[in-house]
């Protein structure tokens, strides 16, 4: 006891200091009771980066062009791919930077191995929903997105490579077969120098920013809005004889830089040409391919597929030029073809590439240029990706992949759409909003990483093109414990054994492994059934309440929300049900040093068994929340007679011990 002639500083003063991060260590070593869970600090990256960067101009398109194909022995040998694409005879011609940005993507030695399309196969009703996949010269033609995971791994949109690949292909038989018959229908194309107008040059450019992308030019918002396409292409027809009727389509293409090489060379001989002498002398059967590939480190997708399309249409015109605005779309590969296929030479001038894609890469951004990247492009795409998933899977099966993927467990998807793959990936992770997934992500796995990726101990979302040498013995001898989603099909199959924390069987009656497994199996299966159900009735599928009267006759859903925007409603309301009462049961816990005046890591310590109890209450209707938080809907609250161990499964998911520890502390019960 302390005198009252004392003061309190002195009390202070007698009471031994712990050591800065004392609080922290215990905290790691000490052995909580049961029911009770630490949740540590997790540095979450955010997903859309708000940087002054990001709204730059530049960052609307691609960073990066590289243009890939056969090998045409024009002295490429140093230019080797993947082995793995070393049975296509393919080589990368040329890789050229688009602009000067603080955030150019890595382009990786293995882009071709995403970007690249293996020979279709041939389907008997290809005419009736393919036709445009053909050009009339007789191309396969493929438009590809693709993401190449970057050191992070999940799925966040930073740190990974975003692609699309425009792709060319032709067997060799056909492609030979072609070059003997055509002997006056190619067009071949010429660079053309023009200095720079005036008005380009105008002070609406820094002289910062004069050598970057072409975009930069629409930085004004008056010449955003009366920027209008005009073709670079003059195209004009040269007969080559009077002896002969012959006439060969050709064109100019406006640049701004001198081309002499690049001229030269295609003037003395076509790309088709140099193949068709390779494969003459030394046949392969390798299909002839040829493609350009657009890379950036942000999700661009949009523009960058809106500026490949611009360029393949423009291009066909020259040959269509003659045809009625119907057949348009029927496209002329060849001239697009040969000026690509100049670049496989060493020596023609790489850095034109730039000059030739400017004026569609402005076209293809023209839709995003007023608003800034993270509010638009990424929006949009992941808008389509979520169409296209609902598009591809029953709600029942989608349910199925909704849980399956929540309770973190192994999932493939499989597909012989190389983009559907890419847009399942990205849709199921944004259906976990407020959650994220924080394991691996490999939307388009190539072929020759596919079986070591399924053997990753940890959760994953890996896509597998099912057309991929291999990928069909792979997709059917999965390991059980992986679960399997077959786009084309639309079906989800779950895997035998689901992967679960240890501590789930310590706290259950159940004395074998294998009958927690069943167990929670049954409760997957059960959770999807009826929550497909509630979507259906809320998405206005009539065929899922055929048995009720309510729905006998289904009438016109005048509802001003798209399906899509309905399915995330749903989505995220039966999370927030499922996270009710989760900030009741939190203790915020950091250690601060006053003599530095830094704060320690940080701790949240989760009362599991008070959980338990506010979801039952939930599940009777009678619990009210104490604090203001993001309530779900009661329609969704989970009964603990059918569903603990999903529950429990899901509080030992890696989502959500960051949730828990990414909230700010005035959200909790204690702190």
């Amino acid at each position: 006891k302390l005198s009252s002639g004392r003061s309190n500083d002195n009390l202070e003063n007698r009471i031994p200091n712990l050591s800065p991060g004392s609080i922290t260590r215990l905290l790691r070593k000490a052995q909580l009771p049961n029911g009770i869970s630490a949740h540590l600090d997790v540095k979450s990256s955010s997903n859309i980066s708000n940087s002054k960067g990001s709204e730059r101009l530049e960052q609307q398109n691609a960073h990066h062009a590289i243009i890939f194909g056969t090998d045409d022995g024009s002295g490429i040998i140093d230019r080797n791919l993947n082995p793995s694409l070393s049975k296509f005879d393919l080589r990368r011609y040329t890789s050229q930077q688009l602009c000067e940005s603080p955030n150019l993507c890595q382009v990786h030695p293995t882009v071709e191995s995403y970007a690249f399309v293996p020979p279709h196969m041939k389907s008997p009703f290809s005419r009736s929903f393919d036709s445009k996949c053909v050009s009339e010269d007789g191309w396969d033609i493929s438009l590809i997105d693709f993401m190449i995971p970057g050191a992070q791994g999940d799925s966040s949109e930073v740190g990974g490579t975003y692609g699309v690949s425009l792709v060319f292909q032709q067997s060799e038989q056909s492609f030979m077969e072609m070059c003997n018959k055509r002997s006056s229908t190619i067009a071949t194309v010429k660079l053309d120098y023009q200095a720079p107008i005036a008005q380009v040059e105008s002070s609406t450019r820094s002289k910062e920013n004069e050598d970057c992308h072409p975009l930069l030019l629409g930085e004004n918002s008056s010449i955003q809005k009366s920027y209008n396409f005009s073709s670079p292409l003059t195209s004009f027809k040269a007969s080559e004889g009077e002896s002969t009727q012959a006439c060969t389509t050709s064109a100019l293409l406006r640049v701004d830089i001198e081309t002499p090489s690049f001229n030269e060379k295609i003037k003395n001989q076509s790309w088709s040409e140099r193949i068709c002498q390779q494969r003459a002398s030394l046949s392969t059967g390798a299909p002839i391919t040829i493609g350009i590939v657009l890379l950036s480190s942000q999700n661009v997708i949009p523009a960058m597929r809106a500026t490949l399309l611009h360029l393949i249409r423009d291009f066909s015109g020259i040959a269509n030029e003659e045809r009625d605005e119907e057949s348009t779309e029927r496209f002329i590969c060849n001239p697009l073809i040969e000026l690509l296929g100049n670049y496989s030479y060493l020596d023609v001038e790489a850095e034109c590439i730039r000059c030739i894609l400017h004026p569609y890469m402005c076209m293809g951004s023209r839709p995003w240029l007023i608003n800034p990247l993270a509010t638009c492009q990424l929006i949009q795409h992941r808008d389509d990706s979520t169409d296209r998933l609902l598009q591809s899977l029953p709600l029942i099966p989608l349910s199925l992949l909704y849980i399956t993927v929540l309770l973190e467990q192994k999932v493939v998807f499989s597909s012989s759409r190389r983009s559907l793959l890419l847009s399942a990936s990205i849709a199921i992770a944004d259906l976990l909003n407020p959650l994220k997934w924080e394991h691996l992500i490999v939307p388009l796995a190539p072929s020759y990483l596919a079986r070591d990726l399924l053997q990753y101990p940890a959760p994953f979302i890996i896509g597998l093109a099912s057309e991929d040498e291999g990928n069909l013995e792979l997709l059917s001898s999965l390991p059980d414990d992986v679960s399997l989603v077959d786009l084309d099909v639309g079906r989800v199959i779950l895997a035998p054994k689901i992967a679960f924390d240890c501590n789930v069987l310590e706290s259950h009656a159940l004395d074998r492994h294998d009958s927690i497994i069943q167990a929670l199996r049954s409760q997957i299966l059960y959770l999807a059934q009826t929550l497909g159900l509630a979507f259906g009735s809320q998405l206005g599928n009539s065929s899922l309440n055929t048995d009720s009267p309510v729905y006998a006759k289904p009438e016109e859903d005048r509802s001003k929300f798209s399906s899509r925007e309905k399915l995330r409603f749903l989505c995220r309301s039966f999370l927030c049900e499922l996270l009710a009462g989760s900030a009741s049961c939190s203790y915020w816990i950091e250690e601060h040093d006053k003599d530095t005046d830094k704060r320690m890591e940080r701790t949240v310590l989760f009362d599991e068994d008070r959980f338990f109890q506010i979801k039952s209450l939930r599940a009777n209707g009678k619990f009210s929340p104490l604090f203001v938080e993001d309530d779900g809907i009661g329609q969704f609250a989970l009964n603990l007679d059918d569903f603990d161990l999903i529950i429990e499964c899901f509080l030992r998911c890696q989502s959500f011990n960051s949730y828990l520890s990414t909230r700010e502390k005035t959200s909790m019960a204690f702190f």
